[in-house]
């Protein structure tokens, strides 16, 4: 097991294992010999886990929706792990999988590159996750993560149908609340800059659908965030090019805002 404070593997998988790729699901080769086992939540919403310690002992742990993921040999031993159900389930046991299993070098490689975008130390990124994570189930409002919350919705006619569908039936209420703090209606010294936007929208990554991103391309208004969403968007399905819809300039530096295999 690893026992520093950051959650960094102290033990890796084999050196001559062959790469994977696409989602791990293979629970014989994963659990083979031990390793830091790490995991990360691929919804909008958190994740709670049921680890079983023996002697009726049971307890959980809850992976947010932040798109991070979180080293759980740092809370349970092997063994326990290796039996939870729920990991089978969330993993494989659905059709569209709520957990990601991810190796120590995939999880390391993960915080290497958001520390990097970020100019930070691994260290530090790993540090971050795992305060954002204890702010948020402590019921502690994350430092400068605070949206103002929606009144009303617009709602649209679909095209191909009658049916009127409001906006949060197929965007996340997370993408709409955070771009609503950039919307026009919002008082320039209360509005917020991209760095505070992109913080955001990078925290909830994985869970974006091709909705969302159409949605943070149309309300966005930052020129990086447009372009953000726009090459997230484009990895999902061929689009033309959303950039007009920038108002805004702003001064990210654009190697933030490329998408990193």
């Amino acid at each position: 097991m690893s026992d520093n404070t950051t959650g960094a593997p102290v033990r890796a998988h084999k050196p001559n294992r062959a790469p994977r790729t696409g989602r791990l699901t293979n629970f014989t080769e994963y659990f083979a010999e031990e390793h830091d086992v790490w995991v990360r939540a691929t919804t909008s919403a958190q994740v709670s886990i049921n680890v079983n310690l023996g002697a009726d002992n049971q307890t959980s742990f809850v992976v947010p929706a932040t798109g991070d993921p979180y080293n759980l040999s740092q809370r349970f031993p092997w063994e326990a792990i290796k039996r939870s159900a729920d990991i089978r389930h969330f993993v494989a046991g659905r059709a569209r999988p709520k957990l990601e299993l991810m190796t120590p070098e995939e999880a390391v490689a993960y915080y290497e590159q958001k520390a990097q975008r970020r100019g930070m130390s691994v260290e530090d990124a790993m540090l971050q996750a795992e305060e954002r994570r204890d702010k948020l189930f402590s019921m502690q409002p994350v430092s400068g993560s605070t949206a103002t919350p929606i009144d009303d919705v617009p709602e649209y006619a679909q095209p191909n149908g009658d049916n009127v569908v409001r906006t949060e039936e197929i965007v996340q209420a997370r993408v709409i609340q955070l771009c609503h703090q950039v919307d026009v209606a919002i008082p320039v010294n209360q509005r917020w800059d991209a760095r505070r936007l992109l913080e955001e929208l990078e925290a909830i990554e994985t869970s974006l659908s091709v909705d969302d991103l159409q949605y943070i391309v149309g309300h966005g208004r930052y020129k990086s965030i447009i372009r953000w969403a726009d090459l997230r968007l484009k990895a999902k399905m061929t689009d033309g090019s959303a950039e007009e819809t920038a108002i805004l300039e702003d001064d990210i530096d654009p190697a933030r805002i490329e998408l990193h295999p």
